[in-house]
């Protein structure tokens, strides 16, 4: 297999975005690697990181399945280290996985409240140190957070605040790292849907919304499109699935929704 082929790894992507994001990823030529904890089938979700890495390579390249815990430290540096044993390089990095409990301050568990954290916040953070001596070998490597524009007025923190304080925290080391990182040319942004997009945490949440959701696709086509830019500029950006779009042309994002006739629903940190 020619190692000239670019590598990408994408955390949390057994389903959902993530797993779009490694479809297309596959289908436009990376070697995905990808981390996820589910090994053997949920009762409720579907997929496992090992039918996921089956449909991804079957869209293109090969897909290079590695089960992790990203709550532990060690298994997230034994997972790169296999990246390095395998690949010797590294290209992209997704930090898509993600945990959420949209329980107000005073009624969230405290093992929730350290589960958001430990996969949100310290799993980017982590990841992107792990990844950073693979990406310095890779070809306009990029790091891609999946994470929100930062909304600091009450109505975005007030009824969810420790979610949000996980998720602004990627957000944070998008901008932090992205300067720490430049003088290696890695770029760093953050993307994040203006609308819901259709995961398990959605249909398990509300599923009525799924209707006034739009498919993950729109998130792997933005994420297509970043990674062509050029890692010297392109970078430290807080940026919309439609604002991404919109750069490269796309003006018409019927296509994106689950019903197109039914009305969209803005997302928990866009006004």
């Amino acid at each position: 297999m020619p190692m000239s082929k670019p590598v990408a790894l994408i955390t949390g992507a057994s389903r959902g975005i993530g797993f779009y994001i490694a479809k297309t990823l596959s289908s436009l030529g990376y070697r995905t690697v990808i981390l996820a904890k589910t090994t053997t089938p949920h009762p409720t979700l579907p997929g496992t990181i090992y039918t996921a890495a089956e449909a991804i390579s079957q869209l293109g390249e090969t897909c290079l399945p590695i089960p992790t815990d990203l709550r532990d430290s060690e298994q997230i540096d034994q997972a790169f280290e296999q990246v390095r044993n395998t690949y010797g390089r590294l290209d992209l990095l997704v930090n898509n996985a993600g945990a959420v409990k949209l329980t107000d301050s005073l009624h969230l568990p405290n093992k929730h409240y350290d589960l958001m954290q430990q996969v949100n916040g310290r799993s980017c953070f982590l990841c992107c140190q792990a990844a950073h001596p693979l990406l310095t070998q890779g070809d306009n490597p990029h790091i891609i957070n999946i994470s929100p524009p930062i909304q600091l007025s009450a109505e975005f923190l007030l009824p969810h605040l420790a979610y949000a304080v996980s998720k602004y925290s990627m957000s944070l080391y998008t901008i932090g790292l992205s300067q720490a990182f430049k003088q290696d040319k890695i770029a760093i942004n953050s993307l994040w849907p203006r609308y819901i997009v259709e995961t398990a945490a959605i249909n398990h949440l509300s599923p009525s919304l799924k209707t006034r959701c739009r498919t993950p696709q729109i998130m792997a086509d933005a994420v297509a499109w970043i990674v062509k830019q050029d890692s010297q500029t392109f970078t430290g950006q807080l940026l919309t699935d439609e604002q991404v779009l919109e750069k490269s042309g796309v003006s018409d994002f019927s296509q994106y929704a689950i019903d197109p006739e039914k009305s969209l629903f803005k997302d928990l940190f866009v006004d």
